[in-house]
């Protein structure tokens, strides 16, 4: 079985706005898909998620009651000899199909505080706090050009 057929089921998904979805989140994930298959790169771990951060319309004909994101957040990171490298990025429903996903990177501790979550939990003390600030070394791995 592929991977992705074990999470893509209609319960597992939520509504993008088509500019976002067929705009930077796609071109995203398509830089997700070129990694994963870079000599040397055995395995791409994708942390997805929606953000609620304010009311957002409804999906029009919904036969039953539901909540729109009003953006969304993304953390690709991959293992390597030196250590874990990791991007994350940050989206509202209303980034243009033309944005670049690039502009739209953030640091874990950023989406953190978007989010309401904690990621990497079970990390503590130098390691967690080194990837909840890092800049987004994997940045360039994905496409970007690192500033």
């Amino acid at each position: 079985m592929v991977e992705w057929e074990t999470t893509n089921y209609l319960s597992n998904i939520t509504p993008q706005k088509s500019a976002l979805n067929q705009g930077p989140w796609e071109r995203l994930e398509s830089a997700e898909r070129m990694l994963a298959r870079r000599d040397g790169v055995e395995a791409v771990y994708v942390m997805t998620g929606p953000v609620y951060r304010r009311d957002m319309a409804p999906l029009p004909n919904a036969d039953e009651p539901h909540k729109v994101p009003s953006g969304y957040w993304k953390v690709v990171a991959i293992q390597t000899n030196s250590g874990i490298r990791l991007a994350g990025f940050f989206m509202d429903q209303e980034t243009p199909r033309n944005a670049n996903f690039c502009d739209q990177a953030s640091t874990v501790a950023e989406i953190e505080g978007r989010i309401g979550l904690t990621l990497f939990p079970a990390l503590a003390g130098e390691a967690r706090e080194a990837l909840r600030t890092a800049s987004a070394p994997l940045k360039s791995d994905l496409g970007c050009d690192d500033d």
